[in-house]
């Protein structure tokens, strides 16, 4: 599987999204082979095919088709991450060295 054709699965975290279900039911899913994933070698990221979720929020019984999922991935490319803020500069400051009531000796 290349890049291009991940832009029409869906992420983990859009599937937890539409079918309204926690990170783990969908992690135990996956290992359990209820839901296949597909990944592009040499990522972690995991995929979802469209058709396989849509069967699965009927099975769930959550409303969710086809027209549904292209409107998800619609708003996924309209949004799409911009540069990173600039790091802020850190500067050490040495603790002040107070000799009051301490003894040296």
């Amino acid at each position: 599987m290349n890049s291009n054709e991940t832009s029409k699965m869906l992420t983990s975290k859009e599937v937890q999204e539409a079918l309204g279900l926690s990170h783990m039911t969908i992690y135990n899913w996956r290992n359990s082979g209820k839901l296949t994933t597909h990944q592009v070698k040499g990522q972690r990221n995991v995929y979802f095919a469209p058709k396989q979720i849509v069967a699965l929020a009927k099975e769930v019984g959550v409303k969710l088709t086809l027209t549904d999922v292209a409107s998800i991935l619609k708003q996924r490319k309209a949004v799409r991450p911009g540069p990173k803020p600039a790091a802020k500069k850190f500067y050490f400051r040495s603790p002040r060295s107070s000799t009051q009531g301490v003894e040296h000796g």
